[in-house]
């Protein structure tokens, strides 16, 4: 099993990668973290949630600003649900070592959600005109 990501870090990939790529990098922390499968499950629908209401803000007209508000709105939720399995494999592993790096993960998930979010708006923009 791989080492889970800090909480902390998810917060880059909130701001960067919007709520698309925070919930994969989320749902695949939480599988780490060893929850339930009822908890990854939930981790998933508020991600989801959140990345809807964050393309909904985008679409809306409204400016970029508010999408990363949105998704790091959903990134403080997330975090609150990995908070208390993330301390227990703080305590239980071998503290700050004991975790692995979010940088090349978090990048590919950044550079695939944003260009899939691209991709869909201007085929949007394609089919309504």
């Amino acid at each position: 099993m791989r080492r889970p990501t800090r909480l902390e870090s998810q917060f880059a990939i909130a701001f960067f990668g919007g709520g698309g790529a925070l919930t994969t990098i989320a749902y695949l922390n939480s599988r780490r973290l060893g929850m339930s499968s009822g908890a990854c499950a939930g981790v998933l629908a508020i991600g989801l949630v959140g990345w809807a209401v964050a393309l909904l803000v985008g679409l809306a007209g409204l400016r970029v600003l508010l999408y990363q508000i949105a998704a790091i709105a959903t990134w403080a939720i997330l975090r609150t649900r990995q908070r208390e399995p993330d301390r227990r494999y703080h305590y239980f592993g071998e503290g700050e070592a004991s975790y692995d790096s979010l940088f090349l993960p978090g990048l590919a998930a950044v550079v695939g959600f944003r260009g899939l979010e691209a991709a869909a708006f201007w085929g949007l923009v394609i089919a309504l005109a």
